[in-house]
């Protein structure tokens, strides 16, 4: 039996405490690396996602179009809603159960993927009975339609706008119309407005009665309605993705969102 040595006559029992602080420690420095660059990605994904979700239900609405003598898809609510432009029509003539049947869209497609599913399947589904069923979504159509049964978003061309063109329950306040897509394909009038776009609603109290120099880039998350998605960082909105008539996705910046109306409960960006 022989009891050898190591050569250089030094044992190793393992780490000392020193080396294991210093491990610890490069470890914590490549988190705090890697984190935000992961989070960046991830957020890039959520948007890439939704722009996905946009550019199907768009797609979709132009082959309607397509099918219906040139008309974007309308589908008049009655009642019901706050006049918000997510607010649609549901029951079995609405508006998803037509696109999901008819262009085998799922209902994944009409949520921004940066929200909440069981947010989601609440404002889906709890007001979707009665004489005036309605279903939210997370994407507000710009085409005009009918939600509490007014014309939204309020369709007119001159600022102000002549006395009864938009009904008083509404705030007027984008000076710069139209503000509504277009009602048909090869209008002139809204194409360079999207047909779509990620809903922003904010209170009422922000910048109130005039906001129309708020920069929703510094304004507290709690301030909007995050039940419809949408794409916040650091606790304010960051950007939206917007939709047009000739099929492609834009990102629009908060720094340049602007309020165009205000509805029943709040002011209706994009």
């Amino acid at each position: 039996m022989s009891n050898k040595h190591p050569q250089n006559g030094l044992s190793r029992q393992g780490f000392t405490l020193v080396e294991l602080l210093v491990v610890i420690g490069i470890i914590a420095i490549l988190i705090g690396i890697l984190l935000p660059t992961l989070t960046r990605a991830r957020f890039q994904a959520t948007l890439t996602a939704c722009a996905s979700n946009q550019r199907q239900l768009g797609a979709a609405m132009l082959m309607y179009a397509s099918e219906n003598r040139g008309y974007l898809p309308r589908f008049d609510l009655g009642g019901g809603g706050a006049a918000n432009l997510s607010d649609l029509l549901g029951g079995p003539n609405g508006f998803f159960s037509h696109f999901n049947s008819k262009y085998k869209l799922q209902k994944e497609v009409f949520f921004c993927p940066a929200g909440n599913t069981d947010t989601y399947d609440f404002i889906f589904n709890n007001w979707n009975t009665g004489t005036n069923p309605m279903q939210a979504i997370s994407y507000g159509v710009w085409v005009p339609h009918k939600s509490a049964g007014l014309l939204v978003p309020p369709t007119y061309f001159t600022f102000p706008p002549p006395a009864g063109t938009v009904p008083l329950v509404l705030f007027v306040i984008d000076t710069n119309p139209p503000i509504h897509a277009p009602v048909k394909l090869g209008e002139k009038v809204g194409v360079k407005n999207p047909m779509l776009s990620d809903s922003v609603y904010c209170n009422l109290s922000v910048g109130w009665p005039n906001p129309v120099n708020v920069d929703f880039s510094t304004v507290n998350q709690r301030n909007y309605q995050t039940n419809y998605g949408g794409h916040y960082r650091k606790g304010a909105l960051d950007s939206l993705n917007a939709c047009y008539v000739d099929g492609h996705v834009e990102r629009i910046a908060a720094k340049q969102v602007k309020v165009r109306y205000g509805s029943q409960n709040a002011w209706v960006c994009r």
